[in-house]
């Protein structure tokens, strides 16, 4: 479900607030799109990856490894929120806690429906 925005730049905040129904937005070429949930597969394959990153990167200190609750802002402008996402340690470097990143991540992948 595509919601309409009338043409209107959401402020991060605006966007933040959207998921507060409990939905999962993305913001895409400038259409907010209700992500909706992907089913259990999809989820215990998500989290099998994300360990796996995670069981490699915590102890090397190389950065942290995030699931889809975690939005980022694309060079394009696009407000995704990956399946699995990675940002390494000089990315984090001053960052503050934030619902919504205002980094990029290096690693970004998004699980397919079977």
């Amino acid at each position: 479900m595509n919601i309409a925005t009338e043409n209107k730049i959401l402020t991060d905040q605006e966007f933040q607030e959207l998921s507060e129904d409990g939905s999962h937005y993305e913001l895409i070429n400038g259409e907010v799109v209700d992500m909706g949930n992907s089913g259990m597969e999809h989820g215990n394959i998500t989290a099998y990856l994300c360990g796996v990153i995670e069981l490699y990167a915590r102890p090397k200190k190389l950065g942290v490894t995030c699931d889809s609750s975690t939005a980022f802002t694309f060079k394009s402008g696009n407000k995704r929120s990956p399946d699995i996402s990675f940002v390494s340690q000089d990315r984090l470097l001053g960052l503050k806690r934030c619902k919504h990143s205002a980094i990029s991540c290096q690693l970004s992948a998004f699980i397919r429906g079977f």
